[in-house]
Parts: C-alpha cells; sequence; structure tokens
C-alpha cells in the first residue's frame, strides 16, 4: 500500500495482520512515499509492519516490525509490543522504551539518540547518527549482537545525546548485560579525527554502565 499518508491509510495500519516468533508478516504496509518528510502519529492496535519513513507518538498495545528501508521514530512512543527489527534500519530519536523488548535480526540494525527497552537479537546497533548517545535497558549478548562507535574527540559531550562527539550505549539496567560476550560479538570502533592522536591519548565511549550513583564504570 502506497501513498501520502492520509487518515483513511492510517486506519489500514492498524488492521495489519498479526505476528508471532521472527515470522515477518505478508502484509507490509507503507504510511507514505519517500518524497514525504512530515511526522505523522499511528496507532497500533494490532501487530503492525512498517516499510516506511518518519512515524512519531505510536500508541496501542499491539508491536512493530521494521522490515527494509530506514524507518525513524521520534516523540514519545508508549506502544507495548515487541519491536522487531527484521531488516533495514531503525533510527530513534524519540522514546520506545514502553516496548517489552527490541528484537535486532541479523540484517537488521538500530541506531539513534533516543531511549529504547532491551536488545536481543543478532543485529547490529550503532549508537547515534555521526554521533550519539544511545539509551537502553540492557543488551542481550547470547545471539552474537555487534556494535559500531565513532570516536571524534577524546570524551563524549554528555549534554547534547544527538551531537556528543563519541558514540555512546548507555545501559541503565542494574544488570546491563545479558552474558557475555564472545567471539560472535563485534566491536567496532572507528576513529574519525580532525588531527592526528597525541601519544597516549584515551578516548572514551563505548558501553557506560552505572553500577551505584557513586561508582561510574566505562566497559
Amino acid at each position: 500500500m502506497g501513498g501520502n499518508g492520509s487518515t483513511s491509510q492510517q486506519t489500514h495500519l492498524s488492521r495489519a495482520q498479526n505476528w508471532s516468533g521472527n515470522t515477518q508478516p505478508s502484509d507490509l504496509y507503507v504510511l507514505f512515499d519517500a518524497t514525504s518528510s512530515s511526522f505523522t502519529a499511528i496507532n497500533v492496535n494490532a501487530a503492525t509492519n512498517l516499510r516506511g519513513l518518519y512515524f512519531k507518538e505510536t500508541t496501542g498495545a499491539g508491536g512493530l516490525a521494521i522490515s527494509g528501508q530506514r524507518t525513524e521514530l521520534h516523540g514519545n512512543n508508549t506502544y507495548t509490543g515487541n519491536t522487531w527489527i527484521h531488516s533495514g534500519r531503525l533510527h530513534v530519536t524519540g522514546d520506545i522504551s514502553a516496548s517489552a523488548a527490541i528484537r535486532i535480526g541479523t540484517f537488521g540494525s538500530l541506531s539513534g539518540s533516543g531511549v529504547v527497552s532491551t536488545l536481543y537479537g543478532s543485529g547490529s546497533v550503532h549508537p547515534g547518527q555521526s554521533p550519539g548517545i544511545l539509551t537502553a535497558s540492557a543488551v542481550d549478548l547470547s545471539e552474537g549482537m555487534n556494535f559500531f562507535f565513532e570516536f571524534t574527540q577524546l570524551a563524549p559531550d554528555y549534554g547534547s545525546s544527538s551531537a556528543s562527539g563519541n558514540d555512546v550505549l548507555y545501559l541503565t539496567h542494574t544488570t546491563p548485560f545479558l552474558g557475555n560476550f564472545s567471539a560472535s560479538n563485534d566491536i567496532n570502533v572507528f576513529l574519525n579525527l580532525a588531527d592526528e592522536p597525541a601519544l597516549n591519548s584515551r578516548y572514551e565511549g563505548g558501553f557506560f554502565v552505572i553500577v551505584n550513583p557513586e561508582n561510574t564504570r566505562w566497559r
């Protein structure tokens, strides 16, 4: 279904075919075409498959399945079902922490400077957008999730989640890592520096957890 995001097309979204497990629905709904840049609110009454561009303030008791292309979620999204990224990229600048879980398939990726719930799967996580701070509850490492960080300066600017200078994945749960890192988990760090690094320079970024309020730790 193509179109320009009219009210009738938004109504069709709530009737997307139910899905469960890692089965991709046969119905692929497109809210509007690639020429549109406007934000649109939708309600998810059943699990809904999104294959589009910009969305904000998604509500409802269902979940979302992302298939192909790049989908963006902005604003405060309160839907409570799972979020599946089967393929393509989900870019989050808002809050989707009400979603029960974020599952990233092998061909899927998550990016942005927003707030999400616990991450599962075998896909990839790219905090920020050149670069930024992505906040998540925790990360399950058991399926081989991969991580990509870009550093442009010595330390992140914590006051700007969307332009922090260095990528950070901030994990807020008291048990931030579910499982242990293994050979199946790739951690990729890219230095994008304006000048040559000085001898013995220390660059901070990557995983950030707070063990307790008086003991902040980098991982």
